[in-house]
């Protein structure tokens, strides 16, 4: 079993967690990251076009904090926060 530097992770029951087994909202939180990504938001545009254009005029005017909430549980967004989990 993997052990911290500082020995302070806790043991499991069970052993140990290999995969994140609930991550709140789809990492809606990551939105505004991915809204500056020209990779992730083609894949928006493409599968969820409505969303896309609602959010584009969003990022127009809204700052970034106010630009999450459209994303929360967003399968978009939840797909790129989980490509880019080991960054956050």
């Amino acid at each position: 079993a993997m052990e911290s530097v500082s020995h302070d992770q806790m043991p499991f029951a069970h052993g140990e967690i290999k995969k994140v087994p609930y991550v709140h909202g789809g990492f809606f939180g990551a939105a505004p990251f991915m809204l500056t990504n020209p990779h992730w938001i083609a894949i928006l545009r493409i599968l969820m076009p409505d969303v896309y254009v609602e959010i584009s005029r969003r990022a127009s005017y809204a700052p970034a904090p106010r630009l999450i909430h459209w994303a929360e549980n967003n399968p978009v967004v939840a797909a790129y926060g989980t490509a880019h989990e080991i960054e956050f």
